[in-house]
């Protein structure tokens, strides 16, 4: 059985949508050419599956989707779209999460974590997804600009969120004067 990613379970393949849109107008666009799809593991780096061909399809209203494998055990996975925006663009890439659960119980019951630890992981995951896909802080298709949060600030955030799990930890200095009192 295949599920949808939003409630994507152990042992059942998933069906990864893309919708390709322009950043600052939320338009869609049909991109020129999809050359692959890699389904990526909980690193962000590790390859599980590359989707080629006739086994990317394109949807009745315009949306583009690739079956992956089965996956065993509960963890995040991460689809990385490799595509050409326009005739002549320059190819460019697009990565998905996708949280795989262990029953369907759980499926889409995800919410964003705001412990230190976890948004350190995925500001490090953001920055090997950017550095995997090129480095590219914008461009623009057809007139229009596409932004991501530049490498220089998703290094800022990965230093603060450092010193605040170290300070957490009892790695934080504390210092104290001593006066004469008055």
């Amino acid at each position: 059985m295949s599920v949808e990613r939003e409630n994507a379970v152990v042992n059942n393949s998933i069906n990864l949508r893309n919708n390709f849109k322009y950043s600052q107008t939320n338009d869609y666009f049909d991109p020129s050419a999809i050359s692959k799809v890699e389904i990526l593991d909980s690193d962000g780096v590790t390859v599980l599956q590359t989707i080629t061909g006739a086994s990317i399809i394109k949807d009745a209203v315009g949306r583009y989707y690739v079956v992956a494998s089965a996956i065993s055990t509960p963890k995040t996975i991460y689809d990385k779209w490799y595509f050409t925006p326009a005739i002549g663009a320059t190819a460019i890439t697009k990565t998905n999460t996708c949280v795989v659960w262990a029953t369907a119980a759980e499926a889409g019951t995800e919410t964003l974590s705001t412990d230190n630890a976890s948004l350190l992981t995925a500001v490090n995951n953001a920055i090997a997804a950017r550095l995997n896909g090129g480095a590219v802080d914008s461009y623009t298709i057809g007139g229009r600009d596409l932004k991501y949060i530049p490498l220089a600030d998703l290094f800022k955030m990965r230093d603060n969120l450092r010193r605040e799990i170290a300070a957490g930890a009892g790695g934080a200095r504390n210092y104290i004067s001593f006066r004469r009192p008055s």
